[in-house]
């Protein structure tokens, strides 16, 4: 139950940090370019299973918010092919972590910019374009969850140890809780992933399986229609 610290109201429980009216799904860069079989990375040699491998268990993740009228927000990495988004020190950054290569892809407008077609956004989910790693870096997405009165975000998506942490570090900042479901996150090498969620479940409010937030989920959903039945009788 959530504890009453300072005069502030504390939520401690899965079920307080995931309550449907106050949490958002975040799916950070599930597009084709990291994703895919096809996509950009993987013609680089780069490893896409990983990401392509939590599909189905982020699909059933995005499924259950939906039933919950919880709003999914994509948060989609956006380049242009003349690289105006990206400063000499960001391009500087990427050859550094890729051996030369600036990493320009993503493109605005093309198929490996386009969410991977299993988990593609519903007509009343949310798209914030973000040209950094953080979802929140010069992007609407702060004013977005704030005008859902959103307090909780569940991060999801790629990668792990890049632009999922760096999200959920800046929604830290910004005083949101904090959930990470670890089935629902990937990185090109298994050693990154491991540390990034090491390093995640000493940082942040929940980390464990997705399936526990669809649990949750599903008993809001029911102690709901109880609700609703009652009143009606």
């Amino acid at each position: 139950m959530s504890k009453i610290v300072y005069g502030k109201e504390v939520y401690t429980t899965l079920e307080e940090l995931v309550a449907p009216g106050r949490t958002a799904v975040l799916v950070v860069d599930m597009q084709n370019d990291f994703c895919h079989p096809e996509g950009s990375g993987a013609a680089r040699g780069r490893s896409h299973q990983g990401a392509w491998r939590i599909v189905p268990r982020l699909a059933s993740l995005l499924e259950s918010a939906r039933a919950c009228a919880v709003p999914v927000v994509y948060c989609l990495n956006t380049q242009r092919p003349n690289a105006l988004y990206l400063s000499p020190a960001e391009l500087g950054r990427r050859m550094k972590k890729s051996g030369g290569d600036p990493l320009l892809w993503t493109i605005e407008g093309s198929w490996g910019h386009r969410v991977v077609d299993p988990i593609a956004p519903k007509p009343d989910d949310f798209i914030v374009l973000k040209h950094r790693p953080s979802a929140f870096h010069q992007t609407d997405l702060e004013f977005i969850l704030r005008n859902l009165g959103i307090e909780s975000v569940i991060v999801t998506g790629v990668g792990t140890r890049g632009c999922v942490e760096s999200t959920a570090r800046d929604a830290q900042s910004r005083d949101f809780y904090i959930l990470i479901p670890e089935d629902t996150t990937a990185s090109q090498r298994p050693e990154w992933y491991e540390a990034a969620i090491l390093l995640m479940r000493t940082l942040y409010h929940w980390v464990g399986p997705s399936a526990e937030i669809e649990a949750a989920w599903a008993a809001a959903r029911a102690d709901a229609g109880a609700a609703s039945a009652a009143a009606r009788a």
